[in-house]
């Protein structure tokens, strides 16, 4: 989920600060924001086996199906890996896309008012927008496989142990929401990458 929030943010730059993408958008950045969100990840999980991060209860084959807050530290580590990564990447989706949109329009207007239109500036606008609506399907469909394994762990716990096929299931919904995220296929997507003090720009693939 903090590998998406680093996406989320890189569109918000891009959509909203466009001449400095420049220095959002090159290697050693993006670097440092992929090794940060690996670095966060695991390192939010490690005190819980130590029971320093709250308790989990687990139901057969393995799957985790309840994890219990003990203390402030417990609540806040909760927080870090699943409502915190949630609620920014909702909000850069939701952000992004109707900026893109307004952004379409507004172009589709200039475009019509001045009797045609400019081809390279129409494709780069159409390319943002496409960009913007992969990131807010992509929060959707994470949502919708993570739906399940909330509602049963919060309101159902003891359905998971009348059948070990059950568990299997919620498993299911878990991979899938990796492995079959329908905007995650591989795709060749272009930015511009204004460059500071020119007017022009130039095409990155991503």
């Amino acid at each position: 989920m903090w590998t998406n929030v680093c996406l989320g943010f890189n569109r918000l730059i891009a959509i909203f600060f466009p001449h400095n993408y420049s220095f959002v958008g090159g290697k050693k950045f993006n670097g440092t924001l992929v090794v940060s969100s690996w670095a966060i990840s695991p390192g939010l999980v490690l005190p819980i086996p130590f029971l320093e991060g709250g308790r989990v209860y687990y139901a057969s084959r393995g799957l985790c199906l309840n994890y219990q807050t003990t203390n402030r530290k417990s609540n806040l580590l909760f927080m870090l890996f699943s409502v915190v990564p949630y609620a920014l990447i909702s909000t850069a989706s939701v952000a992004v896309i109707f900026k893109s949109v307004r952004i379409y329009k507004n172009r589709q207007q200039q475009v019509r008012g001045n009797g045609g239109r400019d081809g390279k500036e129409f494709k780069l606008f159409s390319r943002r927008l496409h960009v913007a609506r992969r990131l807010f399907f992509s929060f959707v469909w994470s949502s919708m496989c993570q739906l399940p394994v909330f509602l049963v762990a919060s309101f159902f716990p003891d359905w998971l142990f009348e059948s070990p096929v059950k568990s299997s299931w919620l498993n299911f919904t878990i991979a899938l929401k990796y492995v079959g995220n329908p905007v995650s296929m591989p795709n060749r997507c272009h930015v511009a990458i204004i460059e500071p003090g020119k007017y022009n720009s130039r095409n990155a693939s991503i």
